[in-house]
């Protein structure tokens, strides 16, 4: 499961800024990815609140009650357990800033590793080591859901509330999905989704699936384990599944597979011996 990973700092305006939402729409098109489908991604089919969606709401109601009485300042959410890493200026802000977390809704637990600063002359230089960027851009990354909607060398950026989404999408329905998570983030006023789309074609997705075996077929690691080796292929994602496969024939299983001119993101789910 990946974490949702959260920067700010007492130098940012209690609104969301520009920086935060850029992370924001990354971290929430790439956390659970592998684990959940586009609509649980997007909170519609689940019924445990997407760690995304908990650790951003923390980050928001930690801005507002506390503000200034938070220096640097993390937040992570891993299956609903909350951690806090950063600075307060003293012991009370850091048990108020627990306090808080436990009351937020899908926030099962709250790990809370703040610090207390000795007095509000340190808090405040520990805040100002913080740099805020001055181009809230994000990427280029991946993101791959469950039900295969894929994106590759994604960039977010945005300036006054305004997203702009570059890079590639396996489908209309994957830009759409990038484009709905990025509405859901607050402060973002305007969604503008560049990404290029993948032409829809089932001939060259049976081109490229023959190709890839064809390919494991010539490699002298994958030679003998080919028969536990399954490929498909749907808008430019490959799947590579099969169970049984040492690490190393497993890695150069995928390995083949993202070679393949062609393949826009590949979906490992080999199974690695012990």
């Amino acid at each position: 499961m990946l974490s949702l990973l959260l920067l700010t700092s007492a130098l940012l305006p209690s609104g969301v800024s520009d920086a935060d939402i850029a992370v924001l729409i990354h971290q929430s098109l790439t956390s659970d990815a592998r684990a959940s489908t586009s609509a649980d991604a997007l909170g519609r089919a689940t019924n445990r609140r997407p760690d995304a969606a908990v650790a951003r709401d923390v980050l928001s109601v930690l801005r507002v009650r506390l503000g200034t009485k938070l220096g640097s300042l993390s937040v992570s959410c891993v299956e609903g357990t909350v951690r806090l890493r950063g600075t307060a200026v003293n012991s009370e802000a850091v048990e108020k800033a627990a306090s808080i977390t436990a009351s937020v809704s899908g926030a099962r637990k709250v790990d809370n590793q703040l610090r207390a600063a000795g007095d509000d002359s340190e808090a405040e230089a520990a805040a100002a080591e913080v740099e805020v960027p001055e181009e809230p851009v994000v990427g280029p990354f991946d993101f791959l859901t469950r039900d295969g909607l894929a994106g590759a060398h994604v960039v977010v950026s945005v300036e006054a509330g305004v997203v702009q989404i570059h890079g590639k999408a396996s489908s209309i329905g994957a830009r759409d999905y990038a484009t709905s998570a990025a509405r859901l983030v607050p402060g973002a006023r305007l969604v503008k989704n560049l990404m290029e789309v993948r032409p829809v074609s089932s001939t060259e997705d049976a081109r490229l699936m023959k190709l890839i075996r064809r390919q494991m077929e010539w490699s002298g690691t994958l030679r003998s384990v080919l028969s536990r080796i399954s490929v498909s292929v749907k808008d430019g994602v490959a799947r590579v599944e099969g169970s049984g496969l040492t690490a190393a024939q497993a890695k150069e299983a995928a390995r083949v597979a993202r070679a393949t001119v062609g393949v826009l993101l590949v979906d490992d789910r080999l199974k690695r011996l012990p």
